[in-house]
């Protein structure tokens, strides 16, 4: 029964952590939307979307990945307090978020500095938000 409450505090804690991400990247869309007509889903739009983010100032990335870092600390902080201090659990929610960071640089077309400072952000800010779960 301890196994599934730890996997229930992973799932769920990935959940708020992705609820807070959305939260700020809506903010992000909101201070800088999309041109008319550019749809981010569309393959044939990709040139079209790597610009548009080309020309994004610096502080439209950096509030996306302070979304990655707030979202992950809550996921974190989360898993480990309800999975009663597990020490992996904030770990494990750091390598999830790791791998559907990967699939972002997959999926579209980012500035390279924005790729490296957002894999390396998932798993430190993960098990910080444990850390501080622990005290």
């Amino acid at each position: 029964m301890a196994f599934v409450k730890k996997i229930g505090a992973i799932l769920i804690g990935m959940a708020l952590g992705i609820l807070v991400i959305m939260g700020v990247q809506m903010i992000s869309s909101w201070l800088y939307p999309l041109p008319a007509g550019l749809d981010p889903m569309d393959p044939a739009q990709t040139e079209a979307l790597l610009a548009y983010m080309q020309s994004l100032p610096a502080t439209a990335l950096w509030l996306v990945i302070v979304g990655y870092a707030l979202g992950c600390f809550v996921a974190g902080w989360f898993a480990s307090w309800m999975s009663g201090w597990w020490p992996w659990a904030a770990l494990v929610v750091g390598v999830i978020f790791t791998g559907f960071g990967f699939m972002n640089l997959a999926a579209l077309p980012q500035p390279f500095w924005f790729g490296l400072v957002s894999t390396v952000t998932y798993i430190p800010f993960a098990l910080m938000g444990g850390q501080q779960a622990k005290s």
